[in-house]
């Protein structure tokens, strides 16, 4: 039998944290942050997947680079409670000031209270999210 050759493949450059695995829609991994990919010519989009604070981002793959960096923000600010700690994925958020976040879907731990609680938090580009920990 005749095997097909394997598909033409492009070098992409990615600029981004370690922490950011860029996969193909999917899922196989085709590296991390800081790397050069080799990648299937003719791919429109990978994903960027934040291994710390746990959300998903879909990249459009339209040059020779992929940048974390260019995807939509929004910010996220904790009133601040005492012995109270929120989590996005397994980064713990500290501070009163906003933090700038991807814009995406995260799973959101609060820990410190008798029970632990965990929601979904949403967060739109541009737009600012407040957690209080105390009512939550």
């Amino acid at each position: 039998p005749l095997l097909k050759p394997p598909p033409p493949r492009i070098k992409v450059s990615t600029v981004a944290p370690r922490n950011i695995e860029f996969r193909t829609e999917g899922g196989q991994v085709l590296g991390r942050g800081g790397d050069t990919l080799s990648i299937v010519a003719g791919t429109k989009r990978v994903v960027a997947v934040d291994r710390k604070r746990g959300v998903s981002s879909t990249l459009p793959l339209t040059g020779a680079t992929l940048d974390y960096g260019a995807l939509p923000t929004g910010t996220v600010t904790i009133k601040q409670a005492k012995k109270i700690y929120v989590w996005l994925g397994t980064d713990r958020l500290v501070g009163s000031a906003p933090i700038t976040v991807v814009a995406g879907t995260y799973q959101m731990r609060i820990t410190g209270k008798e029970t632990p609680v965990t929601r979904t938090l949403t967060v739109k580009p541009g737009q600012p999210v407040v957690i209080d920990p105390v009512g939550e």
